[in-house]
């Protein structure tokens, strides 16, 4: 045992218990403190070497998470703005009403990685259209698909990724049973007055549209595909006059 009259006096001894950075941040007296440690057989001596290796195993550990998100949080914000910027270049090349469709339905849908793709739409005097994926609603089935999305002027973007809320069953809905989360995007925009139009993105991953994600790109993505929407049914109701 250590000798009474080298015992640490008392007031040093509470700084050091209120203030063990001043041992656990200083190298060198660590170092000459495990190497004092050895001389001395006692139950009583702690080896600080362990507590030096689990701090700086911890250390390492959350530099290592911080450094991962700060990573992995600037590569999904370019990798959204990069996707973003290649669907918006491939909405606004398409020249008629049926190629946009066709190009949500193949480049835009493996951009976004959506496995199922519909437009549902509704208006008094619709152009005749032959795609799997236009679907016209009555007025009343529209209002419902509005009500079930929470889509409205403010809101134009509805993600949806739990199981029990994912939209199925009836017309309006996914009949894809593999679909796990769904985004909803209203093209309400950029038609006419009476106009309503709602893309549906399905897909079989249920982190795809997690409805915890935020939907900026998304939205931008909406206005979009409304702009050209609007102009694209205006050229296909000319042609057919």
């Amino acid at each position: 045992m250590m000798p009474a009259e080298t015992k640490m006096p008392e007031k040093l001894r509470k700084a050091i218990f209120n203030n063990p950075e001043w041992i656990l941040h200083d190298s060198e007296l660590l170092k000459h403190l495990i190497t004092t440690e050895k001389k001395y057989d006692s139950d009583r001596v702690v080896d600080l070497r362990d507590v030096i290796v689990q701090k700086t195993n911890l250390d390492l550990e959350n530099l290592s998470k911080s450094h991962d998100s700060a990573i992995s949080a600037a590569y999904e914000n370019f990798l959204g703005a990069s996707n973003l910027h290649r669907c918006i270049i491939n909405v606004l090349g398409q020249k008629t009403l049926s190629g946009l469709l066709d190009a949500l339905d193949t480049d835009i849908a493996k951009i976004l990685q959506a496995s199922e793709i519909k437009l549902f739409i509704y208006d008094n005097s619709l152009p005749e259209v032959e795609h799997q994926n236009w679907k016209p609603l009555s007025k009343l089935q529209m209002i419902e698909l509005l009500q079930l999305a929470k889509l409205s002027t403010k809101n134009i973007v509805s993600l949806r990724s739990q199981k029990e809320n994912v939209l199925k069953a009836n017309d309006l809905k996914s009949q894809n049973a593999k679909i796990f989360s769904e985004a909803l995007l209203s093209l309400k925009t950029y038609l006419r007055k009476d106009d309503q139009a709602v893309l549906l993105l399905g897909s079989e991953n249920e982190q795809t549209f997690n409805q915890n994600y935020k939907t900026d790109y998304l939205n931008i993505l909406a206005k979009v595909i409304s702009h050209q929407l609007y102009h694209l049914l205006m050229k296909q109701r000319s042609i057919d006059e």
